[in-house]
């Protein structure tokens, strides 16, 4: 996919026909907002509150000369459930009330870290033990972060949807700053279990500020089953080349940057020689580096697209990653994780935006779901391959592969490129005719086969061509499982597109509340290149009974044939 993909839109946007996507106000604006201001506050408890268990688990480990792949694997403990569940959350997210299911998973994370001090204060939590318990919070975890990513745009004007997506990154970076400050305090002074108690407060804060919110837009009434729905939000994101592209680059990026978290306890303790509070400083400073990162990538923005931008963050973090391995100071190591923190958010907060503007609110949980599947499964992928090499080789081995692969990388900006979407209007538009059907209500089942007759004169038909290169993936991002362009032999252009959608009331979500503007925009340049106005045909497949001949049939002589005796043998 290239610029001209949606090249057509873009003039538009310019004579601002289309919706304004500019920042508002700075990037602070979206704070602002009471309600967008609770919940970032909310995220900001709840996620030092998570930094605070994964540094605790982690040391805990360390304190009981665990193995280094064991203590790596702690962060993919709490990567992996976003990987798995990211999806499934997303499509309760699209199909439930959020307020109630944050509220109701949340509840669960205050009880499940509750487990998890009593377990470390009476000695009981043995390293097999240490891992299922972060699994666990990690699921809350991924339950809760797609709803939350999802409201923002429900929250917010249009135009500070991307400030609002760096303000999140700069919540969670805060917290590494301050989670990783105040658990290395706690465990010097007072141990693990008091680490584990006292981060519990922050997913109690999440709960509070959700029972403040008023839930937002209800979930449409005509609600589609979970597995249906995951599996749309799966063709949205096939048939979607932008997040496609937004999903790899993710996922190789966060699945090399692993090295910095995974493997910094081990840095601080076999390299640096430092403690508990050591350690927490040293991530703090990774944090802090990620907060700048975040403040400072509206101003990187401003100079360098989308792709220039990811492609810095991965050579400024291959840098970082490269050197850390002669570093045997300390402060040195201190500057080179701050640097890296930078790249990290800087990188990530502008993928976050950029799919945060691009998906409809019709499939928004289900994309940032889907999004967050690449993003986490490279976390969980890379703590589990460098934690791996670590200790089959060493520590400075694993850190070179990963500045190998951040390296590689940079590549991807030439052959993956991302196309700068900001200005798309994805708000719904329902422009399609009411179709009205002859037959029955009752017996609208089975297969729609949606038909579109195109008459083209001979100048047009490679611009046709082309523009209808586009209305394919309209059409099967929205519902469609099979599409076809054909071309009519005996009448000079005439054309007729050809869709499958599964059922009648999937083809009446399809028209009613999935196409948004910039859909109706790809359907008009189609138009514009036709002779008359385009020809709209609704079918169903009829499903055929299969073919029994009858026994007592006549043969060709007229006579009674017998039915020959089955053969059983074969069903044994």
């Amino acid at each position: 996919m290239d610029r001209d993909y949606y090249a057509h839109d873009l003039p538009r946007l310019r004579k601002g026909a289309l919706m304004d996507a500019t920042p508002q106000h700075g990037p602070l604006a979206p704070l602002r907002h009471r309600t967008f201001l609770w919940f970032w506050l909310a995220f900001v408890a709840a996620t030092m509150g998570t930094s605070m268990q994964t540094l605790g688990a982690q040391w805990y480990l360390v304190e009981r000369d665990a193995p280094d792949a064991l203590v790596a694997l702690v962060q993919g403990a709490v990567a992996l459930p976003m990987a798995v569940l990211a999806l499934p959350a997303g499509a309760l997210a699209d199909l439930l009330p959020r307020r109630a299911l944050m509220a109701t998973v949340q509840s669960a994370g205050v009880l499940v870290g509750g487990c998890a001090a009593l377990a470390t204060w009476t000695g009981s939590a043995g390293p097999e033990t240490v891992l299922p318990l972060v699994l666990l919070l990690g699921a809350v975890y991924a339950l809760v972060l797609t709803p939350f990513q999802a409201l923002i745009s429900d929250v917010v004007p249009h135009g500070q949807v991307p400030a609002s997506a760096a303000l999140v990154s700069i919540a969670a970076n805060i917290s590494r700053v301050l989670g990783p400050a105040v658990a290395g305090f706690l465990v010097a002074r007072s141990g693990v279990p008091t680490v584990l108690a006292v981060s519990t407060v922050g997913s109690a804060c999440f709960v509070l500020a959700t029972l403040r919110w008023d839930g937002g837009p209800p979930p449409s009434s005509d609600r589609e089953r979970v597995w249906a729905a995951t599996v749309g939000g799966l063709r949205y994101a096939r048939h979607s080349p932008q997040m496609l592209r937004l999903m790899l680059r993710s996922f190789w990026f966060t699945a090399a940057m692993m090295s910095l978290f995974a493997l910094l306890p081990l840095v601080a303790d076999e390299q640096l020689g430092l403690g508990a509070d050591g350690y927490g400083l040293l991530f703090a400073a990774l944090g802090g580096g990620a907060i700048v990162g975040g403040l400072t990538a509206g101003v990187v923005r401003r100079h360098l697209t989308q792709n220039a931008t990811v492609a810095t963050a991965f050579l400024l973090c291959a840098v970082v990653v490269g050197l850390l391995p002669t570093c045997s100071s300390p402060v040195v190591a201190a500057g080179l994780v701050v640097a890296g923190g930078w790249g990290w958010t800087t990188c990530l907060s502008t993928m976050a935006g950029a799919i945060q503007v691009y998906l409809p609110a019709w499939v928004r949980a289900r994309g940032l779901a889907i999004y967050s599947c690449a993003l986490f499964g490279g976390q969980a992928g890379g703590a589990l391959v460098l934690g791996q090499v670590a200790g089959a080789a060493s520590l400075t081995v694993a850190l070179w592969v990963a500045a190998a692969a951040l390296l590689c990388g940079i590549p991807l900006a030439r052959w993956l490129p991302l196309v700068e979407l900001d200005g798309l209007d994805r708000r719904p538009a329902r422009y399609w005719p009411e179709p009205s059907p002859e037959v029955a209500a009752d017996d609208l089942h089975g297969e729609v086969v949606v038909t579109v007759t195109y008459s083209v004169t001979a100048s047009n038909q490679e611009a046709f061509h082309q523009a209808m290169s586009r209305v394919r993936r309209v059409r099967l991002r929205t519902g469609a499982t099979g599409w076809r362009l054909l071309r009519d032999i005996e009448t000079r252009g005439r054309y007729v597109e050809e869709f499958v959608v599964p059922s009648w009331a999937e083809h009446t979500r399809q028209r009613s509340t999935r196409l948004v503007e910039s859909d109706r925009h790809t359907e008009e340049r189609a138009a514009q290149l036709c002779d008359a106005t385009p020809v709209v045909t609704r079918h169903l497949r009829i499903q055929h009974a299969p073919y029994r001949p009858d026994p007592g049939a006549l043969d060709h002589t007229g006579a009674r044939t017998a039915s020959a005796p089955r053969d059983t043998r074969g069903d044994r």
